[in-house]
């Protein structure tokens, strides 16, 4: 079952300043006549712009940028200056999308903190905010506001993935696919199953009559289960928008890496709510591939051993599956004038899983 799959991720930045001013400077050669505070690309070289779309569930650090009234280059933001100015933020799109904003020290460096509300919208929402700045210590200062314009989301899957109904591969970094494709697909394949694929699942199923949904996938450890069973080997892949299609289809995850490590035991459990659920699935020994039906994709996990059904590993979920515990500390320096929360809804009880990428083994040593 094992497929190369080539993935050319079309993934590019706009090369434009980082966020300044309403009024732009036409260069950096030319002085400012207020002084004003700009946002620096973040340690994995995303850019705060109108062309970034950010994922949600998610942190970013943004280093904040201090140019001085008649001044050309920009620095960046002192402690003293920290101490001394008082962000705020003004929402003015996009508001549901945004869990927190402020400024804090973050690995030394004070930084304009983003944090994207959690969830696997089909969606992409435009977010846009001006950041007002107020020198306590010199109230005559008068700071150029700073517009924020940006993307909170997931993209859609790219057009060329869809001409194959027979293996669709789904980006993760893509995951959406819309209802519009779905008819597509359900088209090209005249009514017939077609093949969801990435990395070493595949999932196969009808896609008559679906709307949109969010595929993203990711092979995060859960770290209760870890903790819990730490003498097992085990295997993780999620869909964390759990999307639900109308008929059963048939998931298929290649082990062929673990034979020898499971000694072909294979046992398989949705993990939900803090629970663990055990599903029906066989092993083929000779294509090396689990296989199991559902309508639901979610949380599954693959053990070498087998575990009691519907055992209860996390019970600080609650009925509704969200989690009852709120703490989510991360020692960062908060500045305590940023006026942050005035503009922020209701936090998420349960943190998104994030990222993606294809299955991997957790190997012990």
């Amino acid at each position: 079952m094992k497929k190369i799959i080539a993935m050319i991720l079309a993934l590019t930045t706009a090369a434009s300043l980082a966020v300044t001013a309403i009024a732009e400077t036409p260069d950096n050669n030319t002085p400012a006549a207020n002084p004003s505070i700009s946002f620096d690309k973040d340690a994995d070289g995303v850019e705060l712009n109108k062309d970034t779309t950010l994922t949600p569930g998610k942190t970013y650090y943004f280093p904040v940028k201090y140019t001085a009234a008649g001044g050309t280059a920009s620095e960046a933001l002192t402690s003293e200056q920290f101490s001394n100015y008082k962000f705020y933020f003004a929402n003015e799109e996009g508001k549901s999308s945004i869990e927190s904003m402020k400024v804090e020290k973050h690995k030394s460096v004070y930084s304009l903190a983003v944090k994207t509300k959690a969830g696997w919208p089909t969606t992409i929402a435009d977010v846009s905010y001006t950041v007002s700045v107020i020198d306590k210590k010199n109230t005559d200062a008068k700071f150029d506001a700073a517009a924020l314009n940006f993307k909170v989301g997931y993209k859609a899957i790219d057009e060329n993935a869809l001409k194959n109904p027979d293996y669709v591969v789904v980006d993760p970094s893509a995951p959406v696919i819309t209802k519009d494709n779905f008819d597509e697909l359900n088209k090209l394949a005249d009514g017939k199953e077609v093949t969801f694929a990435n990395g070493d699942w595949e999932f196969t199923v009808r896609v008559n009559g679906m709307k949109d949904i969010n595929l993203v996938s990711n092979t995060d450890e859960i770290d209760a289960i870890i903790e819990k069973f730490q003498d097992q080997e085990f295997k993780f892949i999620s869909f964390p928008a759990g999307p639900e299609f109308r008929t059963t289809g048939t998931l298929k995850i290649d082990v062929s890496d673990d034979m020898d490590l499971y000694a072909g035991n294979f046992f398989v459990y949705r993990y939900l709510g803090g629970k663990l659920t055990k599903v029906a699935a066989t092993i083929n020994k000779d294509d090396e591939v689990l296989t199991l039906k559902t309508k639901q994709l979610g949380r599954f996990v693959i053990t070498n051993k087998e575990i009691k059904d519907n055992t209860v590993v996390d019970d600080s979920f609650n009925s509704n599956g969200s989690s009852s515990n709120g703490s989510n500390s991360n020692g960062a320096e908060k500045n305590p004038d940023t006026g942050a929360n005035n503009f922020v809804g209701l936090a998420v009880a349960m943190a998104a899983v994030a990222a993606a990428g294809i299955v991997v083994a957790r190997k012990r040593k």
